[in-house]
């Protein structure tokens, strides 16, 4: 999820329960080419969901970084997306 009062750089987080992850998106001349997880807070997701979230932001990260652009940038409504499935492998 993001926030709608966000700041840069594009990012995520990735939260399961009280835990919470943040991935931050890296582009370069308009396009994704990284995901990195940000500093390690106290309540980080346990490995196997930070594992699962990882996957997912990197399988999702151009729609995520489109998103936040029309959010964010744009001021357009966009439409929430809730995940309840893994990502197939």
């Amino acid at each position: 999820m993001f926030h709608t009062n966000e700041h840069y750089p594009i990012h995520v987080h990735a939260t399961y329960g009280n835990y919470q992850t943040v991935f931050e998106l890296v582009m370069k001349n308009g396009k994704v080419i990284d995901v990195v997880r940000r500093r390690k807070y106290s309540n980080e997701l346990p490995p196997t969901q930070l594992k699962q979230a990882a996957k997912f932001v990197w399988a999702r990260k151009e729609q995520i970084a489109k998103k936040w652009i029309e959010a964010l940038v744009h001021n357009k409504k966009v439409t929430m997306e809730k995940v309840t499935r893994k990502i197939s492998s």
